[in-house]
């Protein structure tokens, strides 16, 4: 079911259009009733929630309702995070697979110089420290180290690390790097990772506690505390509060750092046996485009890795035997991909689902983008009440439905909501809701309006097609995800019977108009993307 888990669910979050009958809100009730068993309270109509309102639809007249001047939207120009697949994107999906099919049993290491080369199905016990670079300084980012806390375990190919990470520690041999051991005891030597909280007063302002701090001394440290920093913590004793303080310069004014206690120490080798210097493990990764914080999504990173044990178990090659083999792929399954081996093959294959999820996740962006472009640039003309019932309705009931999964925590639908909207106590959440149907008819009769306007709708017989097509093809999806598959059924008039069962539970959530509305948005969207917007 890719199509609607893709389009037809952003469809569903940009718009609230629902695939279930407009006249069914869900509750189970004939009359209007809202989730929670409880009626729908005043949504501002004047009325008290006992009709379903209409939805706002392609066959109305946009014009009536919103306004967007053509010179507005004639030149989008917008950025995306999303990055196109690699070959080590590739490498990092056939690690995965190697991870799932390693041996059940495993060898351990603790003596990090003993612990081979890292491979694929390994799982190694890691100290990490993640940073960005910008402006070509680093950047040492929230929720990016474990130094202060204690050593994760990590299994190679598992896929728990962003993407890139765990390739990134593949082939390393951990004796070739820096490594560290965690003191119970003792004092600060120059080269130790520290883990410190210090008191740190403003000129003229409060202390306030700075805790969990890392200080690696094989940086200058002064340059980014303060001269005189290093003097400070070295010497210093593990759990000892010091009475030492420094002065630091805060343009022109002197703040102090002062009751410094040392935490935690790392103890680092930094030379090799023949008294070389050893590079610091440093792993670049990515952050998925909506990994969730703005100054970290679709951003290149970089770990500093440090390997404390490890267990090694045995994995198969990727080659052609574990395609046949363990994969269930023949020749003929990959005729019509390039390569010289089967394996090679397969990494097409890869590469060509990668492909289709990043082109899927890139359109996905760019339509919401798109619309909230058009939003920000239209003017509203009316809005019918009717629609923002509608709206208003079914914003409601998904804030209902998960009323009734957190009511023990909640005694009422009135404190869930507050909690639910992120407003404060007493505050009109009925009112928010309103906003938000508001905001949302706007964005859908704004797109809707430029689709119009600039022709982008198709014609009946045309829509018609390409929504019934788009039906069969998700019916098909359907009839798949949920094993109805012909060759599972002793008979064909049971496969018959079963797909006419479950055509039927298809056909009650999506309906052929919803199918119209949804090729409507993506022909707009697509007119829209072709003829006005430009990715830089």
């Amino acid at each position: 079911m890719k199509k609607i888990l893709g389009i037809l669910l952003l469809i569903t979050l940009l718009f609230g259009l629902t695939a279930c009958d407009p006249s069914d809100n869900g509750s189970g009730d004939e009359g209007g009733g809202q989730g929670g068993g409880e009626s729908n309270p005043d949504n501002g109509s004047g009325d008290e929630g006992t009709q379903d309102g209409e939805p706002l639809s392609y066959l109305d007249d946009m014009s009536k309702y919103v306004t967007v001047p053509r010179e507005d939207y004639s030149d989008i120009r917008l950025t995306s995070a999303v990055r196109k697949p690699t070959d080590k994107d590739v490498d990092n999906e056939i690690i995965k697979l190697l991870y799932s099919n390693k041996a059940k049993e495993g060898t351990e290491y603790t003596d990090v110089s003993k612990i081979p080369a890292v491979s694929a199905g390994d799982n190694v016990s890691i100290y990490y420290r993640g940073y960005y670079i910008e402006d070509g300084a680093r950047v040492y980012f929230d929720g990016g180290c474990n130094l202060p806390s204690s050593a994760g375990t990590l299994g190679i190919g598992s896929g728990q690390f962003i993407s890139g990470f765990e390739l990134g520690l593949v082939g390393k041999k951990p004796s070739e790097f820096v490594s560290i051991e965690v003191l119970s005891e003792g004092s600060v030597l120059d080269g130790d990772i520290v883990i410190i909280s210090y008191e740190y007063m403003p000129y003229g302002g409060t202390a306030t506690t700075k805790s969990s701090v890392v200080v690696d001394l094989s940086e200058d440290v002064d340059a980014l505390f303060g001269d005189g920093f290093r003097e400070l913590i070295v010497g210093a004793e593990l759990g000892v509060t010091g009475t030492g303080s420094i002065l630091v310069d805060n343009n022109g004014k002197s703040d102090v750092i002062t009751s410094v206690r040392v935490g935690r120490i790392f103890r680092a080798t930094r030379t090799g046996e023949g008294g070389e210097e050893l590079p610091v493990l440093t792993v670049p990764a990515y952050f998925p485009a909506d990994y969730g914080k703005a100054e970290l999504n679709g951003r290149e990173a970089f770990f500093d890795v440090y390997v404390m044990s490890a267990t090694v178990y045995d994995t198969p090659d990727f080659d052609d035997a574990f395609v046949t083999e363990t994969l269930k792929m023949t020749a003929d399954d990959l005729e019509g991909y390039a390569g010289e081996s089967l394996a090679d093959k397969y990494r097409n294959v890869i590469f060509e689902t990668l492909t289709d999820d990043y082109n899927a996740e890139l359109k996905s962006e760019l339509m919401n983008s798109v619309v909230e472009y058009i939003f920000d640039k239209s003017s509203t003309v009316s809005l019918p009440e009717e629609v923002l019932l509608y709206q208003y309705n079914y914003i409601y009931d998904q804030m209902a439905q998960m009323y009734e999964q957190y009511s023990y925590y909640y005694p009422t639908i009135d404190s869930f909501a507050i909690a639910y909207f992120g407003l404060e106590d007493g505050a009109d959440w009925q009112a928010t809701i309103r906003v938000l149907a508001e905001d949302a008819v706007l964005r859908q009769a704004a797109f809707y309006y430029v689709g119009q306007v600039e022709g982008f709708i198709p014609k009946e017989e045309e829509l018609d097609l390409a929504a019934t097509e788009l039906y069969n093809t998700e019916l098909d999806a359907f009839l798949e995800y949920y094993g109805v598959v012909k060759d599972k059924f002793d008979t064909e008039s049971e496969y018959n019977a079963a797909v006419l069962e479950y055509a039927g539970y298809f056909s009650e959530y999506y309906n052929l108009d919803y199918f119209r509305e949804a090729v409507v948005v993506e022909s707009i969207f697509d007119g829209i993307l072709e003829n006005f917007v430009t990715l830089e």
